[in-house]
């Protein structure tokens, strides 16, 4: 977080942006992460795979090399992919914490699956709607949460209570 001591006119698309004295400034991450300017028109929708690239995949100009050990995997244009953040002051445990979630998953997803707790009888589609809100109602603090929970469950895999996801 960031304040304003002064008034400043920055250029904001293309137009000046005038921001007034003792103004806080805060990076909404989510809102970045889930951008479609920087992640395309389903940028709202659950798509590893739009980090794979085709052999050969060359990163445009500007673009942050989120993983340089890896051939073919997307280069978001800079400050797109913050939720470490970037730079000298970026995560110090970055890679720790992303190598412990990958085995995180990997052992529990080995035998559970999660899935979003249906509300009084709610579908699938009213549940995954009540989730996508729950994300946009949240507030910037040092760190991000949202105003009302989303309740999931590990249930054994071939249990779940909703369709598969194709």
């Amino acid at each position: 977080p960031k304040e304003n001591l002064a008034g400043q006119t920055l250029p904001y698309r293309n137009n000046p942006l005038f921001i007034p004295p003792d103004t806080d400034i805060t990076i909404d991450v989510v809102s970045t992460q889930r951008n479609p300017l920087y992640w395309g028109d389903d940028s709202q929708e659950f798509r590893p795979s739009r980090w794979l690239m085709p052999t050969g995949y060359v990163a445009p100009p500007n673009t942050t090399n989120e993983s340089p050990g890896q051939a073919d995997i997307l280069c978001p244009p800079k400050g797109a992919f913050i939720a470490f953040s970037a730079g000298f002051r970026g995560c110090l445990g970055r890679k720790f914490a992303q190598v412990e979630l990958c085995t995180l998953l990997a052992v529990l997803l080995q035998d559970y699956s999660i899935e979003l707790v249906s509300e009084n009888g709610s579908s699938f589609e009213e549940a995954k709607k009540q989730a996508l809100n729950a994300m946009d109602d949240r507030r910037t603090e040092i760190a991000m949460r949202m105003q009302k929970a989303v309740k999931v469950r590990f249930v054994k895999r071939g249990s779940e209570s909703f369709p598969a996801r194709g």
